[in-house]
Parts: structure tokens; sequence; C-alpha cells
């Protein structure tokens, strides 16, 4: 057990670097302090006074200048795919339709899809679904609910369906 010993402690040994790392917090100029904890974070110890040209104490430092950068142009709401727009920009973006399919879910609920594809679940029972070819339209509130408004009847609360 104790040659074991021995044998890590001399494998530890040789992973140290043979050369005496400096001390780095013992540099006066902030920019060759920098440069020092660089180089030895990167395993090679660098002299005390050697720093780059650019760093010069006496010169004035100044940033660089920022990236160029190039206005992106917003996307049009017809461009945007349905899956990347959300359900509020789907129903601004066309509040109108005409009912094309009525899918009868379980619990009185109802999946239903307008002419143009989009399709939306009732969230809520209904008396009796609305019929195929009825006009809607599609309103958001304040707070996020949506609802289908048929002439002649109360307001169907809906979700839209990915």
């Amino acid at each position: 057990m104790p040659l074991r010993f021995v044998i890590e402690i001399l494998a530890a040994s040789a992973a140290l670097p043979s050369a005496p790392l400096q001390d780095c917090r013992s540099i006066a100029d902030p920019q060759a302090r920098l440069a020092c904890y660089d180089a030895r974070d990167r395993g090679s110890p660098e002299p005390a006074g050697a720093a780059t040209p650019s760093m010069n104490p006496t010169s004035p430092v100044s940033p660089p200048p920022p990236p160029a950068t190039r206005p992106v142009p917003p996307t049009p709401m017809a461009a945007a795919s349905a899956s990347s727009a959300s359900s509020a920009e789907i129903v601004r973006a066309n509040p109108t339709g005409r009912i094309a399919a009525i899918t009868p879910l379980r619990y009185g609920l109802f999946r239903i899809q307008l002419d143009d594809g989009r399709q939306f679940n009732t969230t809520s029972n209904t008396d009796a679904p609305p019929t195929v070819g009825d006009s809607v339209s599609l309103r958001r509130t304040l707070m996020g609910t949506t609802f289908l408004d048929i002439r002649g009847r109360s307001p169907i609360t809906v979700r839209l369906q990915r």
C-alpha cells in the first residue's frame, strides 16, 4: 500500500508545470494582469514584463468599435406560417370565415373547421353545434379568450387547434 501511495505522488508531481507560475496579482497594469491570467489559464507562464505593444500604460485605451448590424425587416403576417404565429395573430389576420366542417368530440365539445383550413375546438358545451355553411367572425378579448360569433346565437368559446 505505501508503494502505491508513492507512485501516485510521483505521478501527480509530474503533472505540475516545471516552471513556477507568476503571481498575477502583483502586476499593476490591468491589461498586463489580464494577459498574465490568460497565459496562466493556457498553461504557459508569461514573464512579468511581457506585454503586447498595444498595452502601453501611458496611451489611452479606447474600446473596440461595435460590429455593424443590419436592421432586419419585419415579416408580414401573410408570410408567417400557422405553426410559428400565435393564435392571436392568426385570429387578427383573418377574423371572418365560413364553417366548412364540424366534428363531434367527447363530452359535448366540437371541432370546427373553417373554409380556409383553420380549426378551432370548442371549450364549453353548446346546446347544439353550429351548422356547416354558417358565416362566423372571430374575436379575442383582452384576457386572451377567443370567441366564435355566429349571427343569431350566443358566442362560442373556442381554442385554436394546432
